[in-house]
């Protein structure tokens, strides 16, 4: 050891020697061998900075035509030196242009290995969605060129297709689905042994080992076990970490506290001696959750702190939320519940803010795809209206609207038609148009000639649900005397629309999710696959992320839809567009009625800007639609819509008498529902926000 530390910088004085003397030659070749030879000495001295500092340079010589791949991979390279310092911003602008190269050149599977490297960044930041996201991208590649795969030029690829796996499984273990987990890793795993890999079958095992911790630790403590047998010295000091961590943790999960803590401190010693700062907080808050159960509080309390105060230094969101948590057990554990409280309100702000946290880059993706069409929409506005009298009349319905929000609207909805292939999500109150933007977006874009096919997915019982969207052959159940092709069949070639899509089954999801991901359907009672191509856009009134939190909605569905989100805000948000909607539908009723327009005063206006409108735009419409029917004069007037709830519904708590019940108020909302859809239960619970089953379990309670 100590002929190493004596030599080690003669041989980095000799290698920059080298490097000086290489650059007065002008001669790229030598230049870049010597650059090469000074990255490989820090990359073996864990020096991710200086690695970063000369790559730049082999960078430059990287420029022109025919240098594309490995213009490509240098930029791979400075990315991961990047993410190992825990500059996440940097590393996913490197890997970014990676990919672009990639793209660019066609090559595929380099675009799948900067899909998992951004993807490593997203878990390290606790955004799973966004994570998984480019994991089944790259997988999808790979599974795309599996013949490719298998050649034995494409040994690179075949490594990086065992990373995606793994991390994958690695992720759903992250998100306590287990059984899934390990059918990734074990997947990796086999893969890992055939290539004789002993660093990727060691890591695999660690993996692996970690997804059996909660639910089995004498397997997991055997795959660690195992893994020790591919350990050597020379192995990268990552993998040692981890290994040595995760033995910890299985000791821990055994109540074995001294030989946890002997792993652990050991795991904590070899992250500071090879400056690996982005391993340290959660080793640290391992040792304080060891001290808790030892019933040492204190010596927790201080370790957990100075793990908080890491983890927010290296701006590691899970490890701060994890500290934060174990800060509110313990304090409770001391009976020092005020503390303890506090940490917990930390812990839900913290949590809800990492939840969130792809919200805030979803605008910044959005912002960049401005951008990138700027050009449509130019041309689109020189036409002085995004939706042309041409494109109302396709839609069959008309966008009213002049506030700054709704013209927004319409032009991320003329964004979304120009690409075919991406799924949108509509999200916004009932009764504020959403249908009409998806039939915009259906209409305004390439695959216009294709069918439109409208899904309410809360009014399709839970039975039928299946046999509706799948189709079904001849014979399949009781009932079944012909073939019948189901949604997904129909919207071939054109755009399903599924309204209210967060209503939809569990288990449908699930079945839902397996279509976007192979384009293929089976119809009940046949085995048949059947190609289709759609562009999905689906339509909510619910807060989906509220909905994944209490599992009623899986969050790898929402990732596959919500390629862009489009907010259509309430009409009490955008009272500007009162009055326009007020003249398209006077005009829209007085010819369907055979009357003449009607005049209106600025007066009436702000009466009807009084009001908020809960039902939004129908209920205006609907208002509008009755006030022409028993108009007899040609002017209409607040008199004319006095008769409706408009000062009613703005005092309403003093509207409701004291005699009345919540089953009263309920039975009376029930039935002005069902009158305004004309009997019709799915169209009742639309109006009221609320699930086809619910609605017909609150009729028969009340009835």
């Amino acid at each position: 050891m100590k002929k190493v530390a004596t030599t080690a910088p003669v041989q980095q004085a000799d290698l920059e020697q080298a490097l000086t003397d290489a650059r007065k030659t002008q001669k790229p070749t030598e230049i870049r061998q010597a650059l090469d030879n000074m990255i490989r000495y820090h990359q073996a001295q864990n020096a991710f900075d200086k690695c970063i500092f000369y790559c730049k340079d082999v960078v430059t010589l990287c420029q022109g035509p025919g240098n594309e791949i490995d213009l490509a991979s240098k930029y791979v390279f400075i990315g991961t030196n990047y993410l190992r310092l825990a500059d996440y911003q940097a590393s996913e602008e490197n890997y970014t242009t990676a990919l672009e190269i990639y793209r660019k050149i066609g090559n595929d599977f380099g675009c799948a290995e900067v899909n998992i490297n951004i993807g490593r960044i997203y878990r390290e930041l606790g955004q799973f969605e966004r994570s998984l996201t480019q994991m089944h991208s790259a997988l999808e590649i790979y599974d795309k060129n599996k013949t490719e795969l298998e050649q034995e030029e494409n040994l690179r690829a075949r490594h990086s297709y065992c990373s995606a796996l793994e991390v994958t499984g690695i992720i759903y273990s992250q998100l306590c689905q287990y059984a899934k987990a390990q059918e990734y890793l074990l997947q990796n795993l086999k893969i890992r042994k055939s290539l004789g890999d002993p660093v990727g079958i060691m890591q695999g095992l660690i993996n692996l080992g970690a997804s059996y911790d909660k639910s089995d630790s004498d397997k997991a403590l055997s795959c660690l076990l195992e893994a020790r047998e591919y350990v050597t010295p020379n192995f990268a000091v990552i993998h040692q970490i981890a290994l040595i961590n995760n033995i910890g943790g299985c000791y821990e999960n055994r109540g074995e506290y001294a030989e946890s803590l002997g792993y652990y401190q050991e795991a904590l010693q070899m992250a500071e001696d090879n400056q690996m700062s982005m391993y340290r907080p959660k080793i640290l808050k391992h040792i304080g959750m060891v001290y808790f159960k030892q019933g040492l509080h204190d010596q927790a309390i201080e370790i957990i702190i100075l793990s908080l105060e890491l983890s927010s230094a290296e701006d590691s969101r899970m490890d701060v939320l994890n500290c934060y948590k174990s800060l509110s057990e313990i304090y409770a554990a001391k009976n020092d519940y005020k503390t303890a409280l506090e940490y917990q309100v930390k812990f839900s702000e913290s949590k809800d803010a990492v939840f969130n946290e792809e919200l805030i880059d979803k605008l910044s993706s959005l912002q960049k795809k401005y951008e990138e069409t700027t050009i449509r929409l130019e041309e689109v506005k020189k036409q002085n209206s995004l939706v042309t009298e041409a494109l109302k009349k396709a839609i069959d319905m008309s966008f009213v609207g002049v506030s700054p929000s709704i013209r927004k609207v319409q032009e991320l909805a003329m964004t979304a038609a120009a690409h075919k292939d991406t799924n949108v999500l509509i999200t916004g109150e009932s009764g504020v148009g959403k249908e009409i933007v998806a039939r915009l977006i259906h209409y305004a874009g390439p695959g216009k000639e294709g069918m439109f096919v409208d899904v309410n997915c809360s009014s399709i019982p839970e039975s039928l649900a299946e046999s509706e969207f799948f189709g079904y052959q001849k014979g399949a159940f009781t009932g079944a005397m012909f073939n019948k092709p189901g949604f997904l069949e129909e919207a071939h070639n054109g755009t399903l629309f599924l309204d209210e899509i967060a209503d939809t089954p569990l288990l449908l999801q699930a079945k839902f999710l397996r279509v976007l991901e192979t384009r293929q359907v089976k119809r009940l009672g046949s085995s048949k696959a059947i190609k289709v191509d759609f562009r999905l856009i689906s339509a909510t009134n619910k807060d989906v992320s509220s909905l994944i939190q209490e599992n009623s909605f899986r969050a790898d569905l929402l990732y596959r839809i919500n390629t862009i989100e489009i907010h259509i805000p309430p009409l009490r948000d955008r009272k500007d567009d009162i009055e326009p909607i007020l003249r398209h539908y006077l005009a829209e009723f007085a010819k369907s009625m055979r009357k003449p327009i009607p005049l209106y005063s600025s007066s009436l206006v702000n009466y009807l800007c009084e009001y908020d409108f809960p039902g939004n735009v129908r209920e205006l419409r609907n208002m509008i639609e009755k006030a022409m029917i028993f108009l007899s004069h040609n002017e209409l007037t607040i008199a004319d819509f006095e008769c409706m709830p408009l000062k009613q519904a703005v005092e309403a708590p003093h509207a409701i008498p004291h005699t009345m019940t919540v089953e009263d108020v309920e039975r009376d909302l029930l039935q002005k529902a069902l009158v305004e859809a004309g009997g019709n239960h799915a169209k009742a619970a639309k109006i009221m926000g609320i699930s086809y089953s619910t609605i017909k379990r609150r009729i028969k309670a009340l009835t």
